[in-house]
């Protein structure tokens, strides 16, 4: 009876929390060991996650991973539960795209584990990274371009999907006059750069059929809005993608 009172008291205060999270970008925040018992044994639904239209992603040791991932993860292990509505501000800025909902969750420091230095024949421990502790280490920028086919890469796509963007470039296209009075037709292949925040740069033509073809598959990828960037370890990187305009018309 007393576990049944303690799990609807939970969930009360976490109803409160989210209604509150409507006006405020405060995230939501379990230490207690009982709370986050709860939350990951229910899979979230104290959070009214279940009933959310979009799941959250988990982010964890530096990694982004699919919210359905907590159910693999011992509550005993987790320190800090730490649930976003939303992250267009705040530490994971950028991190989605659109600015979803993020669970970010702390694990226990484990006992460091001795590594035998094989030079010098004495043992040292193994040094243990806090996420919460201020970063000291300046971090290179990684500004590598990778194509779609890197390992472990989630490649970048137009919010809503490539379908939306096919739908996108023919609600927009316009043929060319030139290219019109001389009926000309074909594909126009551009290659381009999806950024980290998403936006497209570096947008070239691979073909050259002229007549203003090439101008105008130029100008509908400028016109674009900015896209999910691509994902590796956690964290957006820059790819390079290519896409064919088709220029096709009844001259009739």
């Amino acid at each position: 009876m007393k576990k049944t009172l303690s799990i609807l008291g939970l969930a009360l205060v976490a109803i409160q929390h989210i209604k509150a999270q409507d006006n405020t970008s405060q995230p939501l925040i379990f230490t207690r060991q009982r709370a986050i018992d709860s939350i990951v044994s229910q899979k979230g639904n104290l959070l009214q996650l279940e009933s959310s239209g979009t799941k959250p992603m988990l982010h964890i040791d530096g990694q982004l991973k699919s919210y359905k991932y907590i159910s693999n993860i011992a509550p005993k292990d987790i320190s800090k539960l730490t649930y976003y509505a939303h992250t267009k501000s705040g530490p994971y800025y950028g991190l989605l795209a659109d600015g979803g909902p993020l669970i970010a969750l702390q694990l226990l420091k484990k006992s460091p584990q001795p590594e035998k230095n094989g030079l010098q024949g004495y043992e040292k421990s193994a040094h243990y990274i806090d996420d919460s502790s201020p970063k000291q280490q300046i971090i290179p920028q990684d500004n590598t371009i990778y194509l779609p086919t890197e390992p472990g890469l989630y490649v970048a796509a137009y919010m809503g999907g490539m379908e939306k963007f096919d739908k996108f470039i023919a609600d927009n296209i316009k043929y060319p006059t030139e290219a019109e009075a001389k009926k000309i037709q074909g594909k126009v292949k551009l290659s381009f750069v999806v950024e980290k925040d998403g936006s497209l740069t570096n947008i070239k033509p691979e073909t050259k059929l002229g007549y203003g073809l090439e101008d105008e598959a130029r100008r509908l990828f400028m016109l674009s809005r900015r896209w999910n960037p691509s994902i590796k370890d956690g964290k957006p990187k820059r790819v390079r993608l290519t896409y064919e305009v088709k220029f096709e018309k009844n001259f009739n």
